[in-house]
């Protein structure tokens, strides 16, 4: 037998060069059609072939592949799509097949397998029309979905060529039909069913519940495609949850052929998602009795036929209380598919229930998360996880394997084996849930989804007999002690306290809030207050949660215990109807509320939440803080403080520093300056500017502006040899608008914050900053003014550069954004600009410690300018 290997092609440079590898070596001839590419397909197709024809695209395939076997030259024509493609195994069994052939045969049909467990789904597998004998004249039908009318003698082989697409689904296919449509052809029964198809895949619901049905009026197609048509037609109503008739879609394939397993399993999964597990079980123990179809053309999906059903009638007989039939079912679906990471954990979880924990004398705990992160994320998490203490608890977990990364679900599966003790769930794995640098973007439907698996998690924790649910977001870290804490409390549901910037421009706030969708001001029921009292109650109860305690709170998430008792009184997510505030955790919440649980927070383990890329590299140091004490003796005064300037200075003169001392002289109680070696008359401008003020100068035997750290740690300690109250480190370069000056002594002579923050404004000239992508510093806050806590343990930012002017954990004290700016003058100059950049070029080269974008954005001879006002 020799071969001609036709294929048309359009836009396949991703895909071409792996379909051809895997037959090149068994064809005799590669043609390849081109309908219009603008990629590099056909330079890929030269690697394989100098037989490449240009086909004018028509809105019809049948044409496209007529032209191609046209211009075939060989005994049989092969037919194949670029993102098709021959395993080592079905190649094997292709070159004997061409070996042995007998060429009485005219047609070689071969399996062909689609879908790949695409969104959970199993692949479907039907037969196709694959070798033709050329001299039979076999022509294409239809524009689209196109077929060959088949006659002559037919070999069947368990061959099979494995569909592999990377592309995304468009609407092509759906406007070749429509194009039909508008030009009155009328649609064949075969076409019915593929035009509702194309408007099932498109989500054109209404329309693919009209084409489905006319299609299941007609008796020309398929047996498969009755059954294929019913399944979707079902899909379409769960899309519009109109569940009614989601039954009735699946019961018109009867209409056409004895009972499928495909039907049967979705049947069961009807009544299972109603939690009637009992008429579950009897549509899922018919599948798994069903013969798989042979001798059929049709697909047919196998995993419906003995691994789905024995799979989900362990789960059914789990949730009737039946343990043993669990087990026996969970190990016949294991037998077909031993590798099957949710059978084996299953497994894991229902021995562990049969056997009975091993630590009878431990607090048995159930951590659950939902899961969709980004690998960096997850594996922080879970090895946050990993270092809970265990001392008086035993802990079992249990994720909903939601992601959309492959990496990502293989990091889950790497921890549930190592531990030994965790099941993972699959979830939907749809690229829904758009995290970017400002904000995460939340809608109703992934609301939905998420209150759904946190509740598959709550009646793991009741079935598996659960003291404690702990449920944390996947993308928090916690102290290894918070668990064993929390349990401590004897409190129903408290969770720990962590703050987050929610969006950039704004202040860290807490995952925990008083009243409604998320108010943070304590009041009085029917209270009214004032825009600046509900600020002031707002900032009183933020700094509230820096101080170590337990505080009644009328909301919380995302770090929570739940005790087996709130559980058993009904706390759960779901949806409250006549509720238009969305949220499961509100949802939550108010349950708790209306079934007389209270709702708490704790601030004793303050967890970490790595809400942005960003704060990735801040897990670190949270780590290592949780080494630390973790209360200390907060002191303060509400009058009389000091105030301790702090800066360095290095070759200032001609430049700001007179201007920022001027302004400073009249509210600084004494200065620290740390002068690096400047060769210019720096230090006199400071001994001038702060004639009769306590000052302590230090001047600097060798430079130390190339390694920041080491630079402002000597900043720190010289200034604490003053004794302070408050420190405000200053650049010499920075200038506060005039208003600060006024206000800075009330600002300093509180008791409630010891961190105050300011938003820094990068001056490009005199009256002018810049802001763009890369220069939005003015759109956060950082602090300027610390009141010094001689016994809270200061950690620093350990990097040669961007390493901070304060300790890297101050923000874990009492903080306030103040309303006053700073202008920050060390870009105002070009001449600055240049050195600047020739600064970072030298220190940081390869831009490990800052953006390299921004680097080179320096020098920039257009950037966005905005007018400063004061």
């Amino acid at each position: 037998m020799n071969i001609s290997l036709c294929m048309i092609v359009k836009n396949e440079e991703k895909t071409l060069g792996r379909c051809l590898d895997s037959v090149r070596d068994f064809v005799d001839e590669i043609i390849i059609v081109d309908t219009g590419s603008s990629d590099e397909t056909k330079k890929t197709a030269l690697k394989y072939t100098d037989k490449i024809y240009d086909f004018e695209w028509a809105d019809d395939f049948s044409k496209a592949r007529n032209y191609s076997f046209s211009k075939a030259a060989m005994e049989y024509i092969m037919w194949l799509d670029a993102d098709d493609v021959l395993l080592e195994e079905d190649r094997e069994k292709f070159k004997k097949l061409k070996r042995d052939f007998d060429p009485a045969f005219d047609v070689v049909m071969m399996k062909y397998i689609v879908g790949g467990n695409e969104g959970g789904l199993p692949p479907c597998v039907f037969m196709r029309e694959r070798l033709l004998k050329r001299s039979k004249g076999f022509t294409w039908h239809d524009p689209i979905h196109e077929y060959i009318l088949l006659d002559g003698k037919i070999l069947d082989t368990d061959i099979c060529v494995t569909h592999m697409s990377l592309h995304k689904r468009s609407d092509r296919n759906l406007k070749i039909f429509e194009k039909m449509i508008t030009e009155g052809k009328k649609l064949s029964d075969r076409n019915l069913f593929y035009y509702a198809r194309e408007l099932f895949i498109n989500r054109r619901f209404a329309e693919a519940i009209e084409y489905y049905n006319r299609f299941l009026d007609t008796r020309g197609g398929l047996p498969s495609n009755y059954m294929d048509a019913s399944m979707d037609l079902a899909g379409c109503y769960r899309f519009l949850n109109d569940d009614k008739n989601v039954l009735k879609a699946l019961l018109r394939s009867f209409e056409h052929d004895p009972p499928r397993a495909e039907i049967c399993c979705q049947i069961g999964f009807f009544y299972k998602q109603k939690r009637d597990f009992s008429s579950a079980i009897f549509w899922y123990d018919l599948a798994s009795k069903i013969k798989k179809p042979s001798g059929t053309w049709g697909s047919v999906i196998n995993d419906y036929y003995d691994f789905i059903p024995n799979a989900e009638l362990s789960v059914c007989y789990f949730k009737t209380g039946n343990l043993e039939k669990a087990i026996y079912y969970n190990d016949v679906a294991s037998g077909f598919k031993p590798e099957d990471e949710t059978v084996k954990q299953n497994a894991v979880y229902f021995n562990s229930l049969k056997k009975g924990s091993a630590d009878r004398d431990k607090i048995r705990v159930l951590i659950g998360s939902p899961v969709y992160q980004k690998p960096p994320i997850l594996a922080a998490f879970l090895e946050s996880l990993g270092r809970l203490s265990k001392e008086t608890v035993s802990l079992d977990f249990i994720f909903v394997d939601d992601n959309a990364e492959e990496e990502s679900g293989k990091l889950l599966r790497k921890f549930c084996s190592e531990t030994g003790n965790a099941v993972i769930l699959e979830g939907e794995k749809q690229k829904s849930y758009v995290c970017d640098d400002v904000t995460h973007r939340w809608n109703s439907n992934l609301v939905l989804k998420v209150l759904k698996f946190k509740n598959v998690i709550i009646e793991r924790a009741l079935s598996g007999n659960y003291d404690y649910l702990f449920l944390i977001d996947s993308d928090i870290l916690v102290h290894p002690k918070l668990i064993e804490h929390l349990i401590s409390l004897r409190k129903d549901i408290v969770s720990e306290v962590f703050f987050t910037k929610f969006r950039p421009e704004e202040i860290a706030a807490p995952n925990v809030w008083m009243f409604d969708q998320y108010d943070l001001a304590p009041r009085d029921f029917g209270e009214s207050l004032s825009e600046e009292e509900r600020l002031r109650r707002t900032h009183q109860f933020i700094n509230m949660l820096k101080t170590p305690g337990v505080y009644e709170v009328g909301g919380l998430g995302a770090c929570t215990l739940i005790s087996r008792d709130a559980l058993i009184k009904g706390v759960n997510f779901s949806p409250i109807k006549n509720l238009t505030m969305p949220g499961e955790d509100r949802y939550f919440c108010i349950r708790a509320a209306v079934l007389g649980i209270g709702l708490f927070a704790d601030t004793h383990y303050p967890a970490y939440h790595i809400y942005r890329d960003e704060q990735l590299s801040g897990a670190a140091d949270y780590v290592k803080s949780c080494a630390m004490p973790l209360s200390f003796l907060r002191r303060y005064k509400e009058r009389g403080n000091k105030l301790t300037l702090s800066m360095i200075v290095r070759n200032e003169s001609g430049r700001y520093l007179t201007e920022v001392l001027a302004k400073l002289r009249g509210v600084i109680d004494e200065a620290v300056i740390i002068d690096d070696c400047s060769f210019d008359d720096t230090a006199e401008i400071c001994e001038n500017m702060l004639t009769g003020i306590k000052k302590h100068i230090i001047h600097n035997e060798a430079p130390m502006f190339g390694n920041e750290i080491d630079l402002r740690k000597k900043q720190w300690e010289e200034t604490l040899k003053l004794n302070p109250d408050w420190i405000l480190s200053i650049d010499a370069d920075e200038i506060f608008e005039d208003a600060f000056y006024k206000n800075v002594k009330n600002m300093i002579n509180q008791k409630d914050h010891d961190v105050i923050l300011f938003r820094l404004y990068d001056m490009w000239d005199e009256k002018h900053f810049r802001e763009d992508k890369y220069w939005e510093a003015h759109r956060s806050f950082r602090p300027f003014l610390l009141r010094f806590q001689p016994d809270f343990p200061y950690e620093w930012h350990e990097t040669p550069l961007h390493c901070g002017r304060f300790p890297a954990n101050i923000l874990m004290l009492p903080a306030f954004a103040s309303k006053f700016r700073v202008k920050h003058y060390g870009w105002a100059k070009a001449e600055d600009r240049r050195k600047k950049y020739e600064n970072y070029k030298e220190l940081d080269p390869d831009a490990i410690y800052g953006d390299r974008n921004q680097y080179e954005s320096i020098l920039d001879e257009n950037p966005k300018l905005l007018e400063w006002t004061e």
